[in-house]
Formats: C-alpha cells, sequence, structure tokens
C-alpha cells in the first residue's frame, strides 16, 4: 500500500486514484473478495471513459458479480461487442460455480471473438482437461489467424503429454513465412525438448543450431573461427542444446567445435559435466584447468560426484608420464589423437596449485580421492580389493583361451572395456579367428551376402581392425553402411580414454597368486599404447550410433540367462542390433561368432572378409601380397588359429630370436591339436627352435602342452604331455641335452594345466581331482616307452634298437 500511496501522490485525476486504489486491493493479501467488489465498484462509478468502466466491470465479473450493471450499459451503447459481454458472464458463472453453464456459453461464442475463445482454453485448464484447452486454441488460431494462439495451444498439449502433437503442431507453425521471433524462438525450443525427450539427438542437434543460426545470424554458425564476443545470453540453452545433443550422438568432434566456437557459460552440473568430457577429450591447458577448480569449488557441496570427476581430470592432466625415449613421428587423424610421444603433463601456477591442495584436502567433498596413507596401506587395499576377483579372472582367461568363453565374458567380469581386453590381449591371445572349414565357409558366405548392404559391428572388429593400419575404412567401404550401437560406441571411447591413462601411468597394480604386484610400462609399452590411442582416434569419427534399447532377444537366443539386463552390454547389444535388424554381424570374437553362426545369426570375422575380397574382380585394392602381409601382421600381433602357413610361422619365430613370443602363441590353442593335418608343424617349428635357441624349447613346450591339454579331461592329462614330449625329443633328437631342456619344462607345464582346472572347477563349485604330479623318475618311467613306441613305429626301427637309443639319451645324463 505504501507504494499505491506513493503512486497516487504524482496523480492528479480522480478516476486515476480510484483505479489504482483497486488495484492495490487486489494485490493485498489481506483484502477479500467482498473488499476487492467495493473497490472496483468505487472504481466504476467513479470512472470518466468507456475503457475505465469496461476495465472495472471485467474486475468485477473475476470475482462472480452479475450483471454488472456498467456492463449492461456499454452494452446498450454498442461499445461492447456480444461476444465479449457473454464470455464476461460465463466467467462470472465459473467463478460461482456453474461451470458447465460457462463452457456451453463459451462454446457457443468462441468462433465469434478471440476473447471468448481464450476465456474456453482457461476454463478447459481449470479444469484439468489440457488436451480440450490445446484444441480450443488451435481452433480460435485457426479461426482468427493469430500464430499466437496456436503456440498456445502447443503448450498445452505439451504438457498434456502428447509431445508427439506437439512437436508436429510446432513444425507445422513453423513452416509458415516470418513468424515473429519471440514465437519463433518458443516453438524451436519446444522442438528441441521433443526431440530430447525422444532421444533422437539428430533432430535435437539440427533445430538446436537452426534456432542459434535464426536468433545470432547464420554467420555466427557458419563461421569457421570461433565467434566474435560471446553468444547472448537467451541463447545459452540453445548452444548448450547442440552439445548435448553432439554428445548424445557420440559426435565427439562436433562437439569439441561447438563448445570451441561458441564458448558458451557453464550453467549448472549437467553443463559442466558435458564440459568436463569435451575438455579430457581435446586436451587441456592452464585455462581450463582453472576453470575446472573453479566449477570443482562451485559444486564441492552441492555435487560431490562431479567435484570428484573434475579434480580427477586436472590431476590426470598434470600427472608427470614417463618420457618415452624414441623416435617415432606423430601421425595425423581425423580425431584429436594423442601424440606417438607421451604429452607433456599441464604446469599449473602456485595459485591453482595451492586451490587444487584445498580442494583435495576436503574430504567431505571428495572422498573418493582422498589419499591412502602409506605403502602398506596401499598394498591391503589392492589386495582387498582385486585380490577375491583374482581366482575369476583367471578362470574366465583360461576360458577364452581355450575357446570356450567370449572375450565380452571376460570385459564384462574384468570390468574393462571389450576393445581395450582384446587388443591388450588380457587372454594372452586375440582368438579372432577359426581353424573349422564349416564355419569358415559360413563366414565367407555371411560375407559375401553383405556386401553393399549393412552391417553391424562389435567392438571386438574394431578392436582388431587398428592392428591393421589403414585397412578399417577399406573395408566398410564394401558395405552400405556400417552401424555401431551406442553400448559399442562408448566401449570404443572409454577404451580411447584408457589409453590415455595409460599413457600417463608408470604401469599397473594387481594381485598376482595372492600377492601384491606392480607391472612397469615398458618403453615399448608406451610407444604401443600411444599407437593403439591414435588407431582408436582415427576409426571414432566413421562410426554411426545407433540405440538398442533392450537385449532380451540375443540373451534368449544364446541362452545367457546370467548376462545382465541393461543395454550397456557392448559385445551382445552389437549381436542384438544384427538380430533386430537381419543384419550380419562383423564380429572378431571367435566364441561369440561360433554362437552367432550356431544360432542362425550371419556372422563372419575379418580375416573371412580378406580371404573373400582377395582376388575378387569387384574390389582390386585387396591384393593377394597384401593379404598374406595383413595376416602376418596379424600373426605378430597375436592372433591364433590364422590360415598362416608354417613358413610365415618360422619366419616369424626367427624374427622375434626363437622367443616363445606370437608365434610360440599359435600352440597354445586346442583348436590346433584337434587339427591333425596341422599336428606336423609343431615338430618342425621345435626342430628349428633347437637348433638356433635351446635355451628357448621350454618355453615353446609350455604353451604347446597349455593347448594340448586345455579341453582334456584331467586324467588323460599325463598321457598327453608325455606324448607331446616324445614328438619333441624325436623332432629335436633323442639325446641328453633335449631330454634335460624338456623334462622339467613339461613338468611345469602340467602343474599350471593342472592349476587351470582347478580354478574352474572351484568357480563352478565341482569337485577338484586328486592330481598328483609325478616326480622326475615317474615322468621319465612313462616317456621311455612313448618315445620307443614312436622310433618303431614311425621311424621303423627295430625295438632292441630304438630301446638303446632311448636309455642312451635318458640314463647317461640324467636331469637335474
Amino acid at each position: 500500500m505504501d507504494l499505491a500511496q506513493t503512486l497516487a501522490a504524482h496523480l492528479t485525476g480522480h478516476d486515476e486514484k480510484l483505479r489504482l486504489a483497486a488495484y492495490a486491493r487486489e494485490a493485498d493479501p489481506a483484502a477479500n473478495r467482498a473488499d476487492c467488489i467495493a473497490a472496483w465498484q468505487t472504481a466504476a462509478d467513479g470512472a470518466t471513459t468507456d475503457e475505465q468502466r469496461a476495465e472495472a466491470a471485467f474486475a468485477l465479473t473475476s470475482h462472480g458479480l452479475w450483471p454488472v450493471p456498467h456492463l449492461d450499459e456499454l452494452r446498450e451503447q454498442r461499445a461492447l461487442s456480444e461476444a465479449v459481454y457473454q464470455t464476461r458472464r460465463a466467467v462470472a458463472d465459473a467463478v460461482n460455480g456453474d461451470v458447465g453453464a460457462a463452457i456451453r456459453r463459451l462454446r457457443e461464442w468462441e468462433n465469434h471473438s478471440v476473447a471468448a475463445a481464450m476465456a474456453l482454453v482457461q476454463q478447459y485448464e481449470h479444469q484439468g482437461q489440457l488436451v480440450l484447452a490445446a484444441e480450443a486454441a488451435e481452433r480460435a488460431g485457426r479461426r482468427f489467424g493469430d500464430p499466437h494462439l496456436r503456440a498456445l495451444a502447443i503448450d498445452r498439449w505439451d504438457r498434456s503429454g502428447d509431445r508427439d502433437q506437439a512437436r508436429t503442431k510446432a513444425l507445422t507453425l513453423l513452416g509458415r513465412p516470418f513468424p515473429p521471433a519471440e514465437l519463433r524462438g518458443q516453438l524451436r525450443r519446444t522442438v528441441i525438448q521433443c526431440a530430447q525427450d525422444r532421444a533422437d539427438w539428430d533432430d535435437m542437434e539440427e533445430h538446436a543450431l537452426v534456432g542459434l543460426a535464426e536468433e545470432t545470424g547464420i554467420e555466427h554458425i557458419t563461421a569457421m573461427e570461433g565467434a566474435v564476443g560471446t553468444v547472448p545470453p537467451q541463447t545459452l540453452p540453445l548452444v548448450w542444446a547442440g552439445i548435448h545433443a553432439q554428445l548424445n550422438a557420440r559426435k565427439l568432434e562436433t562437439a569439441r567445435d561447438t563448445l570451441a566456437r561458441f564458448a558458451p557459460q557453464i550453467r549448472n552440473a549437467h553443463d559442466a559435466r558435458a564440459w568436463l568430457t569435451l575438455t579430457g577429450w581435446s586436451g587441456w591447458t592452464p585455462a581450463l584447468a582453472e576453470t575446472a577448480i573453479g566449477l570443482a569449488e562451485h559444486y564441492r557441496r552441492e555435487d560431490p560426484e562431479l567435484t570428484t570427476a573434475l579434480l580427477n581430470g586436472v590431476l590426470l592432466a598434470t600427472g608427470e608420464p614417463v618420457p618415452d625415449r624414441t623416435s617415432a613421428t606423430s601421425v595425423k587423424t581425423a580425431a584429436p589423437a594423442p601424440q606417438e610421444t607421451a604429452p607433456a603433463a599441464l604446469v599449473l601456477s602456485d595459485p591453482l596449485k595451492r586451490r587444487l591442495q584445498d580442494l583435495l584436502a576436503d574430504a567431505a567433498a571428495v572422498g573418493s580421492l582422498t589419499a591412502i596413507r602409506g605403502s602398506r596401506n596401499l598394498l591391503q587395499y589392492v589386495e582387498r580389493t582385486l585380490g577375491p576377483r583374482e581366482p575369476l579372472l583367471e578362470a574366465a582367461a583360461d576360458a577364452v583361451r581355450v575357446g570356450a568363453l567370449t572375450t565380452g565374458m571376460l570385459a564384462w567380469a574384468a570390468g574393462r572395456p571389450v576393445a581395450l581386453t582384446a587388443v591388450h590381449r588380457a587372454a594372452g591371445l586375440i582368438p579372432a579367428c577359426t581353424l573349422n572349414p564349416q564355419h569358415v565357409a559360413a563366414e565367407v558366405r555371411a560375407a559375401n551376402d553383405a556386401l553393399n548392404r549393412n552391417v553391424v559391428l562389435d567392438p571386438t572388429t574394431l578392436a582388431l581392425t587398428t592392428l591393421l593400419p589403414g585397412r578399417f575404412d577399406q573395408l566398410r567401404a564394401v558395405f552400405a553402411a556400417t552401424p555401431v550401437s551406442r553400448a559399442v560406441f562408448d566401449d570404443i571411447i572409454n577404451t580411447r580414454y584408457a589409453l590415455d591413462e595409460m599413457l600417463r601411468s608408470s604401469g599397473q597394480l594387481g594381485v598376482h597368486s595372492g600377492r601384491f604386484i606392480m607391472t612397469q610400462y615398458s618403453d615399448q609399452d608406451r610407444r604401443e599404447h600411444s599407437r593403439q590411442a591414435a588407431a582408436f582416434s582415427r576409426i571414432i569419427p566413421a562410426l554411426q550410433p545407433v540405440d538398442v534399447p533392450d537385449l532380451t532377444g540375443i540373451r534368449r537366443l544364446l541362452d545367457l540367462h546370467d548376462v545382465p539386463d541393461q543395454e550397456t552390454v557392448a559385445w551382445l547389444s552389437a549381436a542384438q542390433h544384427a538380430l533386430d535388424t537381419g543384419s550380419a554381424l562383423w564380429c572378431d570374437d571367435a566364441a561369440l561368432r561360433e554362437l552367432l553362426i550356431t544360432a542362425g545369426i550371419p556372422t563372419f570375422g575379418t580375416v573371412a572378409l580378406l580371404r573373400l575380397l582377395t582376388g575378387h574382380s569387384d574390389y582390386p585394392e585387396f591384393t593377394h601380397e597384401r593379404y598374406r602381409h595383413d595376416l602376418r601382421t596379424l600373426l605378430k600381433s597375436y592372433v591364433v588359429d590364422l590360415p598362416v602357413t608354417l613358413g610365415e610361422i618360422t619366419e616369424l619365430a626367427q624374427t622375434q630370436d626363437w622367443t616363445p613370443a606370437a608365434a610360440a602363441v599359435t600352440f597354445s590353442r586346442p583348436h590346433f591339436w584337434m587339427n591333425e593335418p596341422l599336428r606336423p608343424r609343431w615338430a618342425h617349428i621345435a626342430e628349428k627352435v633347437w637348433e638356433n635357441a635351446p635355451d628357448q624349447l621350454a618355453g615353446w613346450l609350455h604353451q604347446a602342452i597349455a593347448g594340448a591339454t586345455a579341453l582334456l579331461a584331467p586324467q588323460e592329462m599325463l598321457p598327453a604331455v608325455v606324448q607331446l614330449t616324445a614328438e619333441t625329443l624325436l623332432a629335436t633328437g633323442i639325446g641328453p641335452e633335449p631330454v634335460q631342456a624338456l623334462q622339467p619344462a613339461a613338468l611345469n607345464a602340467l602343474k599350471a594345466s593342472s592349476r587351470a582346472v582347478a580354478r574352474q572347477r572351484t568357480l563352478s563349485r565341482q569337485p577338484i581331482p586328486e592330481l598328483q604330479p609325478p616326480t622326475a623318475d615317474e615322468f621319465l618311467a612313462r616317456l621311455r616307452p612313448a618315445v620307443t613306441r614312436l622310433l618303431t613305429e614311425h621311424y621303423r626301427f627295430t625295438p632292441t634298437m630304438a630301446t638303446a637309443i632311448v636309455e642312451a639319451a635318458m640314463l647317461q645324463n640324467p636331469p637335474l
């Protein structure tokens, strides 16, 4: 009332003072209905113009007063239309509780007056009938040519939950020529919200950018460099809508460019998370670190999780990397790839360091970053968190090595991305191929049928193709499109981030055989991590993510009831999308591929695709020479069950100084030993290793025994080890030195195989068999007749001569 008195002091007309007093009474929370009516009646009596009398009369009807003499007078004088008169009567009816009569009256007059139509919309809305309100507003908008009424209808449809109708009507209205700027912006935001609700990220991005162009000018959007100055505050929602849409569509480069071009102010925690994601992707600067620290200070109480993520990002950027003492050159990529040398650590100013230290000291805000004090506590922490999972992970790795488990299941058990699990050989090898001729033929058929059609990408394929520089784009070009599920896309992004972290780390912590260990990264490891990160960065922009909302179908088809329900299981979401769309799956997980082929889903691997394209008249770029080169590259990268020749295996072993590395892993797969025509390869390679590096043969035998016994029953292991050792002895030449080298290696390998059986049976709660390893003498006692039998049956020695040879080799210089 004080404000009203102040304003009244500046008014000269008595009528104006009465109007002001009536409005003041309306605004007074202590005033009741009678007080307001009295105030407006006084204002009406003192009015000097028809406008003032109509204003007071309208206010009186809003309080339920009817009839109102002043309205009757205006009606008789034709200063008030019949439609408006009836509208005010309906308003009074509604206030007095006769809503039905009010709505009937307004329906009668809605086509005659905008006021009647608006009153009808309001009455429907007051009754909670938002759809009827929207329909009434739409009718009025079209009847009177008022786009604002149609926009009102869109808002009511939106609020009613009918987002599809709201979107359709908004798009229709946006198509009208030259809508008012304010209305256009309102409609654009409605369409953006509808797209977000539908998770239609491309549509959301498009409307956000169009809205920006409308409000800031097309030059602002298309400028190659950053815009001059900052965007107007009212356009911030549009900028961030575009960025969030691009992030959700996994267009990281585009989102990064949008953020850099407009440099929008961060409005909330949602924006801060998007900003942090893109900053971690594109790289840190001192200015960005200062922004992150400022955000952490702002959200330290409101959002500790965000604060932790911000500080993690700054700490990772400031970590001192181990220097790479190589001269490798950097690789230019389409995506922001890491350098071939580890990136330099971010250096903070002293004031920023102090602010960072203050945040880290605030345990309440960032408890997850609190340091573990003392090496003993650290050791206990790692053993406590990693130790219990060790048997599970070892058993899972064993199962992947023998082809009994998919790489995706191992990744799930380890809590790591599938692509990272594959490319880093978590199982000691990469099981991407098959030696089963029926499955090879099925793969080639599937690949051939998929040419020039859509093919779904599995994360293991994206991992494998990083081993073949320049091949991914060539291979995907033979298909119409190569979509990936969003879970697969995220898996590749997480792999890329993990490689960045490895480049800044000195090693890995873990537990092995119940003991705390730390594995240091070598310079070679660091170079490989850098190469892999660059390779993943190159393929990310080419990926086409799609939503796969439900994994029920593939879980049921493969009888995988223990796999979690969420759609984030990358290795299953790719197969689910192939099942949903009827497309072939390009997958380089041999175990999963076998399951899918058996289940009737067309599936093929990279090697089968290369085999199909090599020599194909339509694809001259796939030559036989390049095919053999690709196979040798994969062999060197620990890919097993490849269609390589004995000469290629021998050549690789020679280049690796005959160490039991990539070439030896070929023999660690049971599939090799199940293929009898391939078995003589072992004798050849064993002979070559013995000739050139006899001290390495024990490691080769260990790998061979692991493969030969992997699928055997416990009681079958010892005879198989004895037989393989005997075959190896014949390849190297029977003598005291080979016996001395091979006998302890065979016993150690047998013990390792027994431990693998024990791990699997412990996890499956099966009884563990009593496997008492033989002593050296007991092993030799079994080895003698095995070697003797081979000499007599395969080399046609007489029993007497064979016995003499064996006794001379095993008695003159017995193993230590």
